[in-house]
């Protein structure tokens, strides 16, 4: 796809698919190189993202919510998420948690 090849590009991810129907990378990927492609049709697009999202769901469990504490009293945890470089990581972030 890099070289400009799209349409070479999908029909080989479609070949790909065609061997295993079930592995997302690959219908990831068909799904990245058909948004490029020159002249496609955006229906055709759209409804193989469906197609992606019925494969992808189908090997996914639903989470549960049933086992999920209630309790007012419970003791609530929270987890951070930062975007804090590599090199301050190291010590900024790991040396308040200690």
């Amino acid at each position: 796809m890099a070289l400009g090849r799209h349409g070479e590009a999908v029909a080989a991810l479609r070949a790909a698919l065609d061997r295993a129907p079930q592995d997302a990378e690959v219908r990831s990927n068909l799904l990245f190189c058909l948004c490029f492609a020159e002249g496609g049709d955006l229906g055709a697009v759209f409804e193989e993202h469906r197609r992606f999202e019925r494969a992808v769901m189908r090997c996914r469990r639903r989470p549960r919510f049933d086992a999920v504490d209630r309790d007012p009293e419970r003791r609530l945890r929270v987890g951070y998420l930062s975007r804090i470089s590599s090199a301050i990581r190291g010590r900024a972030i790991t040396s308040c948690c200690r």
